[in-house]
């Protein structure tokens, strides 16, 4: 954000700013950014019970998908 206003460039106006995680700095600065929300708890356990397969012996390679949402904020332009 610092190198867009550098050059005298303007959020959201010019150019939108989205985080893929949201953190306390979100909040504080302004504009508050935009970001992808995850749900931690959702992929440590899918991570887990992936794992605990490997160690117990299934070698298949699986996908698993976690659903996200986007947190749209003043960072973000509307179009």
């Amino acid at each position: 954000m610092v190198a867009i206003k550098s050059r005298n460039l303007r959020i959201p106006e010019d150019v939108s700013v989205i985080g893929y995680m949201s953190d306390w700095v979100s909040d504080v600065i302004n504009p508050r950014i935009s970001y992808v929300k995850q749900n931690p708890r959702e992929i440590g356990t899918k991570a887990f019970r992936l794992l605990s397969d490997q160690i117990n012996g299934d070698s298949r390679v699986r996908r698993m998908v976690v659903k996200t949402r986007l947190e749209i904020r003043e960072s973000t332009r509307n179009i």
